[in-house]
């Protein structure tokens, strides 16, 4: 009986990815930073070794798809900001403050639930308010309610 072959290989090269990231920072505005997104273990590249070659390239932020892949970021010992682009829980939310993690919400209860967690430093949770604007992902299609989510974090000391 013959080996199977396999049907595909992955090689992953994170000289490659420190000089992807390098050459794409090279191209943003003065005062823009660049975010690499490494959710999903790096999309099966190994999540800490495409985050280190990533921040080695000049990202200044890391993205992520869940509350637990920020805490196992910050577990690694990444200091960078790290957005948290997916939906919480209350349960998740808490693992986001606790990681110090940036987060999403597009609802006015996601908001209220994040005000009563400050992150793990004492610090406010920086809120990203989530806009669909057609992709039909996450986020909300109301522009008023995303005005009034705005308004809320705005409002709020322990939000940012």
């Amino acid at each position: 009986m013959s080996a199977v072959p396999e049907r595909a290989l992955a090689r992953i090269d994170c000289g490659a990815i420190a000089r992807n990231c390098a050459h794409l920072r090279s191209l943003l505005a003065p005062g823009a930073s660049l975010c690499a997104v490494v959710k999903a273990d790096a999309y099966g590249h190994g999540q800490a070794a495409a985050a280190r070659a990533a921040v080695a390239g000049g990202a200044a932020w890391l993205g992520v798809a869940t509350a637990g892949e920020a805490a196992t970021l910050r577990d690694a010992g990444f200091r960078e900001r790290i957005l948290v682009m997916g939906a919480l829980t209350g349960a998740d939310a808490r693992v986001a403050a606790a990681a110090r993690a940036d987060v999403v919400a597009w609802s006015e209860p996601m908001v209220e639930l994040l005000s009563t967690l400050p992150d793990a430093a004492g610090e406010p949770v920086r809120v990203h308010v989530k806009l669909d604007t057609g992709m039909g992902r996450l986020g909300t299609r109301d522009v008023d309610e995303a005005r009034r989510i705005c308004d809320r974090v705005a409002a709020s000391r322990a939000l940012a």
